[in-house]
């Protein structure tokens, strides 16, 4: 993942979302919203936050769509999901 922020690091709006989040809770966070020039703070969220708990898929998707960043009209949208583990928890999954 970190290979790949590098890549398109200033060239197109990056974030992350991380699930579960801390709390361990069956949802999501973004520690780091969509933007250019983010791969030093999603590097950094990563290491803080490596991979484990549940697997809300469903429940992330539907926060990361509701993030205002990804609400321009004025381009098009991605949303890239990479995951360790097959949805375990939430009502959507």
């Amino acid at each position: 993942l970190k290979g790949l922020v590098n890549i398109y690091d200033g060239l197109s709006p990056v974030g992350l979302s991380i699930f579960p989040p801390a709390s361990g809770a069956c949802s999501s966070e973004t520690p780091v919203p969509p933007a250019y020039y983010t791969k030093t703070a999603i590097a950094a969220a990563l290491d803080a936050m490596p991979p484990t708990g549940s697997t809300p898929t469903a429940n992330a998707m539907l926060n990361a769509a509701m993030l205002s960043e990804l609400r321009d009209p004025s381009r098009r949208q991605y949303v890239l999901l990479l995951t360790d583990g097959s949805p375990g928890c939430g009502t959507l999954d």
